[in-house]
């Protein structure tokens, strides 16, 4: 069957995953197994050329295509993050947010966060108010004590952001000019991502 060219491009990749473990092998397993309980293979197919993409949930091999939203449309990032990915890329995610509980957008958080950590640009479009919040607050942590991090917060010794590793556009319809601008949002260590355009009714 004839796929748009972005299938088509993750299908190529896909095949030609190399058999060597990534930079990201580990921190991806730990991704998984936080967020989705379990892990995404691959197994050689004995039907096509194609290699079958599976979850596997405590030693239960699921095909993709009857796994929850969840479980299928994290599959490439994990797939990425644990053959591909090294720091220094440029990882693009269109609404990592999709059919993710509050809770897990939480645990999403915190890995992008521990990408940019070790050098990864992260690149992603969101409608998500509370993924931002989740991403304010890591530039809050960067305010204290890494032991008070790890002790009272229960977090990593990097799991943190500074204001001026990230930033965040609105793209907001202009009438006027009868198309889209995009404007900066302001970012501050004190109160991380403004929420003002989220207040916003329209």
């Amino acid at each position: 069957p004839k796929f748009s060219g972005v299938v088509a491009d993750f299908i190529s990749s896909i095949i030609d995953l190399p058999q060597e473990k990534g930079y990201f092998y580990s921190l991806a397993q730990n991704f998984e197994r936080e967020l989705i309980k379990g892990e995404i293979i691959l197994k050689p197919s004995s039907m096509s050329y194609y290699p079958e993409i599976k979850y596997n949930f405590q030693d239960t091999e699921i095909e993709l295509h009857r796994t929850s939203s969840t479980v299928s449309e994290l599959a490439p990032l994990f797939l990425y993050l644990k053959y591909i990915i090294e720091p220094g890329n440029i990882l693009i995610i269109e609404e990592p947010e999709a059919h993710l509980h509050p809770k897990n957008q939480r645990i999403l958080a915190k890995y992008l966060v521990r990408l940019i950590r070790k050098g990864v640009y992260v690149l992603i479009t969101t409608h998500s108010d509370y993924l931002l919040e989740q991403l304010s607050n890591f530039i809050m942590l960067g305010k204290i004590k890494s032991q008070e991090r790890i002790e009272k917060y229960k977090y990593d010794d990097q799991d943190y952001l500074k204001a001026d590793e990230i930033g965040t556009y609105v793209f907001a319809y202009d009438k006027k000019a009868k198309g889209h601008k995009i404007n900066k949002v302001e970012i501050t260590e004190e109160e991380g991502i403004s929420q003002e355009e989220f207040l916003k009714i329209n």
